[in-house]
């Protein structure tokens, strides 16, 4: 069979979320793929389902697991272009391209972090939909420069505006970058996230048609942030944390 590398890498990229999620497990057939995941953390979650454009010629159903992707996996892609022959056996992938030939062994299932159901639990609504443009991506990349200093971004509202901001709201001195996003009618209120995971988010979605749900929960203080395609192909769920 020939495989699309390019198209391949795009796919675990997806599927962990730019690597913030550290197994992957990819199910195939000829017309979808499909990856459900979650971190360890249980602070990212990725569902896909979408087209397969990448082993077109693929016969019953495939599935691949992968422990740590991004070291396992990625240095070895990154030495083909284009496309390549592939060999799938039960224990692992062959990649034949010219005289090279890499040799990438599976993990057992049980140890890649599967997410069981088609998405998350949860019992709060929606506050503030946006969609991904230029605008936000403006501000995400000057929110980006400052804050990984903090190691945090933080979501929320003030007055009627809703935010992205970056700071360290555990001490009251702590410099700190906001921009508003627009005005929405909600309590004031914020989220804070993973600086890594939202900068992951962002590398997997912007300059694509996406959009972005914000959830919160008053009773304690978490909230969570849900990406979408307009196709509902590709979504991404993103959990806040305590401080």
């Amino acid at each position: 069979m020939i495989i699309n590398v390019e198209k391949f890498k795009k796919l675990l990229q997806k599927s962990t979320v730019n690597y913030s999620i550290e197994t992957v497990q990819i199910n195939l057939d000829k017309e979808k793929i499909c990856s459900n995941m979650i971190s360890s953390a249980n602070d990212v979650i990725a569902i896909l389902k979408v087209d397969n454009d990448i082993l077109p010629e693929i016969k019953g159903e495939i599935q691949f697991n992968f422990n740590d992707p991004v070291s396992e996996i990625l240095p070895f892609l990154n030495l083909i272009e284009g496309e390549t022959v592939i060999k799938v056996d039960e224990e692992k992938i062959v990649l034949l391209t010219g005289q090279q030939t890499s040799k990438i062994y599976f993990c057992a299932p049980q140890i890649v972090s599967v997410f069981d159901r088609s998405e998350p639990k949860f019992n709060f609504s929606v506050f503030n939909t946006i969609n991904v443009d230029n605008d936000l991506s403006s501000a995400f990349d000057k929110v980006k420069k400052i804050g990984i200093k903090f190691g945090k971004i933080y979501f929320g509202m003030d007055k009627g505006k809703f935010y992205i901001e970056t700071s360290d709201k555990t001490n009251k001195f702590s410099n700190g970058f906001r921009v508003n996003l627009g005005e929405v009618k909600y309590n004031d209120m914020s989220m804070c996230f993973d600086y890594k995971n939202i900068v992951n988010l962002m590398t997997v979605i912007e300059g694509r048609k996406f959009s972005i749900e914000y959830f919160y929960l008053k009773e304690h203080s978490l909230g969570m942030i849900r990406a979408f395609d307009e196709n509902n192909s590709e979504n991404y769920y993103l959990m806040s944390k305590k401080e």
